[in-house]
C-alpha cells in the first residue's frame, strides 16, 4: 500500500481550445492498496481540491485483469478525449467559497471496459460563488452506469428562489434529456444562462420571481 499525508499537489490537465487548467490539492490524505492482480483500491482519499472538500472512495481495474478475447487492434488514443476533464477543472476552479463544499464520490471503473463502469457523486455546500452567482445552498447528486449519467433531483437555492434541474445524459447511446425548474430572479443567473441576453434580461423588472420550466431533449 501507499500512504500520503498532508500532501500539496499541482497537476496541469490536458489543453483545451482554451489551455490547460491546473488541478490542486491541499492537506490531501489517501491510501492506495495494490492487489495481485493489479487492481488499485482507493480506501480513503481527502483533501481540499480546487477549492472542494473530497471524500473518495472506489477500485480501479487495469486493462490487464478482465483480458477480453482477441479482436482486432484499436485506433490510436484521441488524448482530446480528455478535454472534458480540463473543462471541469477549470469550473471548479471558478468556485470562490468560505467553507469548502463537501464532495463524496464512490466509484468502480475497469480499464478494459470503461463504459460499465459504475459512480455515484454528492455535493453539498452554502454559501459560495460560481462565476457572478452567489449561491445560499446547493445539493447535488449524480449516478453513472453503463455509460449513462443520471442526474438526480439537483437544486441550488439563490436570490430568493430555487433552482431544480433532474435527467439523463446517454454517453453511450448518444442521448441528452435534462428538465430544468427555476423560481430564483433569471437577471440574477443570467451569467450562467446565455450571455448575449444579459442586456435584455437586466431590463427586466419582476414584482415577484417568475416559475421558469425548460426541458432539453438530444
Amino acid at each position: 500500500a501507499i500512504h500520503i499525508a498532508s500532501a500539496e499537489i499541482a497537476v496541469p490537465t490536458p489543453p483545451d481550445e482554451v489551455g490547460p487548467a491546473q488541478f490542486t490539492a491541499s492537506e490531501a490524505y489517501a491510501t492506495f492498496r495494490f492487489a495481485d492482480d493489479g487492481t488499485i483500491q482507493v480506501e480513503r482519499l481527502t483533501g481540499v481540491y480546487c477549492g472542494i472538500r473530497l471524500n473518495v472512495s472506489g477500485r480501479i481495474k487495469p486493462r490487464s485483469v478482465a483480458a477480453a478475447p482477441e479482436a482486432a487492434p484499436k485506433p490510436p488514443v484521441d488524448r482530446g478525449q480528455f478535454r472534458f476533464v480540463t473543462k471541469a477543472v477549470r469550473e471548479l476552479n471558478r468556485i470562490q467559497v468560505t467553507l469548502p463544499p463537501q464532495f463524496d464520490l464512490d466509484f468502480d471503473v475497469d480499464l478494459a471496459q470503461p463504459q460499465s463502469g459504475s459512480m455515484v457523486a454528492r455535493l453539498r455546500g452554502s454559501r459560495f460563488q460560481y462565476r457572478d452567482v452567489q449561491v445560499d445552498f446547493a445539493s447535488v447528486d449524480v449516478a453513472m452506469h453503463d455509460g449513462a449519467i443520471e442526474i438526480g433531483q439537483s437544486t441550488a437555492k439563490l436570490y430568493g428562489g430555487e433552482v431544480s434541474v433532474k435527467g439523463r445524459y446517454d454517453v453511450a447511446g448518444g442521448r441528452f434529456d435534462v428538465s430544468l425548474t427555476s423560481t430564483t430572479d433569471p437577471a440574477a443567473i443570467v451569467s450562467l444562462i446565455v450571455k448575449e441576453a444579459a442586456p435584455v434580461l437586466r431590463e427586466l423588472r419582476f414584482e415577484d420571481n417568475p416559475t421558469i420550466t425548460a426541458r432539453y431533449r438530444l
